[in-house]
């Protein structure tokens, strides 16, 4: 299409063209659109130019599809697409900030989403001021969100966004701006005297889903001022409770709480009786981890391993990653124990998964910690994860192996004798665990352990166990 067709196709797909019978499978101004954005990127000095002298009865939406193209905000052009490039190369900052000053410049400011998306994708870049006083406007003055979206319910009674808050702040004008004045800020620090008012406008937004997304402008002033950075998000979320669970709350937490744990240690301990579950996790997992280092956070331990089953599945789940780390190891594995036999499902599935965290080398060393789970509560529903953990293993395989069979057994016998075991528990990988512990074996009394074994197992019935049998002399 020349420039004219364009330009005509853009008349004819316009906002008010009519949705008649007629018309409705011929597309619309979208369809349009999401050509042009490709066509666009695959071509982008040609379309930046035609934004540039594009006449002001051309609808503002296709002027947002051009910079879309130029900024490459849709990521990478698709495969069939790449044969009718032209000219892909980046443009230079001068060109694509003269498209954003042509859209910015549309009477009622529509095209700030667009806007604020094009910068976020070229943040790196140095821009000028002018910039920065555009990126300001929309974070401050624009009237989008002007409600709290993911508090609405949409058709069928769930909230918009899936009722969450940060999502919809980033869907919405003064969240977009403030995420993409993160990006600046994260790129380049030395941005944060241009951009400090704007920020703490953010702080206080009036709606919370903005506030939501401007903790990641203070996840980057953590890189420049860390003093700073707290004290804002301690004004940012005060009582703003529906917002603790956020992802980039938990985030921030995360990295305050190394260097400022009293400074966030009444916002933690208050968001374990949070009524959101997200935050009341949040918390806890925060906590365990600042328990790794810090005295303070290991009283807080003890309330959220006092919490519901959201706090203590969330602590669960940090000790179970951080077991494979020397430094915590010890304490991982003392917590562990006692969530091992807890009386929630969510817990011991949490707890359970500590064993994929281990190299092969240390898992072969934990005998103790494989004993205790094997007697534990969260064995019946977990114990393929100490299989599967086991299986991978490239070291010598602990004789304690053995008592996964064999607690297997005695509990089939006693609860559903008439059934094959195999039909009842994946137990696929058993065999193979137990023969490699008889190869690897140096005492009489582990073989004939491994040997009584599978003794049991083939009186079962157990199919999958000639065929391993095959691979080894007896």
């Amino acid at each position: 299409m020349t420039d004219d067709q364009w330009l005509s196709a853009m008349r004819e797909y316009s906002p008010q063209r009519p949705r008649t019978l007629e018309n409705w499978g011929k597309g619309d101004i979208h369809t349009l659109c999401s050509e042009l954005v490709w066509e666009a990127q695959a071509n982008k000095q040609r379309f930046a130019a035609l934004a540039l002298r594009l006449p002001e009865d051309i609808s503002d939406t296709y002027l947002g599809a051009i910079l879309d193209g130029i900024a490459e905000t849709h990521g990478a052009l698709p495969d069939e697409r790449k044969p009718g490039v032209v000219a892909p190369e980046q443009l230079n900052t001068e060109t694509i900030f003269a498209v954003i000053c042509r859209l910015h410049n549309f009477p009622a400011r529509p095209c700030g989403r667009v806007i604020c998306s094009a910068f976020s994708q070229l943040a790196g870049r140095p821009w000028p001021d002018d910039a920065v006083r555009i990126l300001t406007h929309y974070a401050l003055n624009d009237p989008d969100p002007d409600k709290e979206w993911w508090q609405t319910p949409a058709t069928g009674g769930k909230p918009y966004y899936g009722g969450s808050a940060e999502s919809a702040g980033l869907n919405s004008v003064r969240g977009g701006a403030a995420n993409t004045i993160a990006r600046f800020l994260f790129e380049d620090k030395d941005r944060w005297p241009k951009l400090e008012e704007t920020v703490r406008g953010l702080v206080k937004d009036r709606m919370l889903a903005v506030r939501a997304v401007a903790v990641r402008c203070l996840l980057a002033l953590l890189n420049l001022n860390r003093d700073e950075s707290v004290r804002l998000f301690v004004s940012l979320v005060d009582g703003a409770e529906t917002i603790l669970g956020s992802p980039s709350v938990d985030q921030f937490l995360h990295h305050a709480a190394y260097s400022h744990y009293a400074q966030v240690d009444p916002i933690l301990t208050a968001m374990l009786n949070a009524t959101n579950e997200d935050a009341r996790a949040t918390a806890a997992r925060q906590i365990a981890v600042a328990a790794f280092h810090n005295e303070n956070a290991m009283q807080d331990l003890e309330k959220a391993l006092a919490g519901d089953e959201n706090c203590r599945a969330a602590a669960a789940q940090v000790f179970a990653h951080n077991l494979g780390c020397e430094a915590v190891r010890t304490a991982c594995r003392q917590h562990l124990l006692p969530l091992f036999n807890d009386e929630s499902k969510k817990v011991r599935d949490a707890a359970e998964t500590c064993f994929r965290s281990l190299s092969s080398e240390q898992l072969s060393k934990e005998r103790d910690l494989i004993y205790s789970f094997i007697q534990s509560a969260a064995f019946n529903d977990g114990f393929n994860q100490l299989s599967f953990a086991l299986a991978h293993s490239s070291a010598s395989l602990p004789d304690v192996v053995c008592a996964i069979p064999e607690r297997l057994m005695v509990q089939h016998l006693a609860e559903t004798p008439n059934e094959p075991i195999e039909q009842r528990h994946a137990v696929y990988q058993l065999p193979e665990l137990v023969l490699r512990v008889y190869e690897q074996a140096h005492d009489a009394a582990t073989k004939t352990r491994c040997l009584n074994v599978i003794d049991d197992l083939l009186e079962l019935g157990f199919g999958s166990l000639e065929a391993e049998l095959q691979k080894v002399e007896r």
